[in-house]
């Protein structure tokens, strides 16, 4: 990465490798890209920066900072959503729906259900308009999860059955 320089393209790969990171296990080195795409982010496009504070907040998710987490995914909230763009071609996330579904899981733990399930509905809308299949799975996933975790279990059947639909779609 330090062959590339201080460039937005280098925020993107540590991105990535923070992205890595954290779905081996490795929280602590997920932390450190994530902080160092975050710094490379601030002088780039209101995209970059969101998707910077975004990949910072599901590690922060992950580390249980739960506080932590919601400062910076509202900050990734207010800056991709001033364009809500569809994510590259064959892209496995959709920022804008991993920001609010994370958004929501941290709201539910933070003792604040109602905010979370309207997160988690904002997020399954984000990704039927944006058309992102996978963006689209993970939302309906989430939005089960809330609706079990809240005692609504016929809610949670529905999410389900929208989430095994759209996985046996892929």
């Amino acid at each position: 990465c330090a062959a590339v320089g201080m460039t937005p393209a280098r925020s993107r790969a540590l991105r990535g490798l923070g992205i890595f990171s954290l779905a081996r296990g490795e929280l602590v080195e997920a932390r450190a890209l994530a902080e160092e795409s975050l710094a490379l982010a601030e002088g780039a496009a209101a995209t970059t920066r969101g998707k910077a504070h975004v990949t910072m907040g599901t590690v922060l998710y992950y580390l249980g900072e739960l506080a932590a987490t919601a400062t910076h995914l509202e900050r990734g909230r207010r800056l991709l959503g001033r364009t809500p763009n569809a994510p590259v071609r064959g892209a496995a996330q959709a920022p804008l729906v991993n920001c609010l579904t994370f958004l929501a899981m941290a709201r539910w733990f933070a003792g604040r259900p109602d905010t979370a399930l309207a997160l988690g509905e904002e997020a399954r809308r984000v990704a039927e308009t944006l058309g992102h299949p996978l963006g689209r799975l993970w939302a309906a996933h989430v939005s089960a999860v809330l609706h079990h975790l809240r005692g609504e279990p016929d809610c949670a059947a529905v999410a389900a059955q929208v989430a095994i639909r759209l996985a046996s779609d892929l």
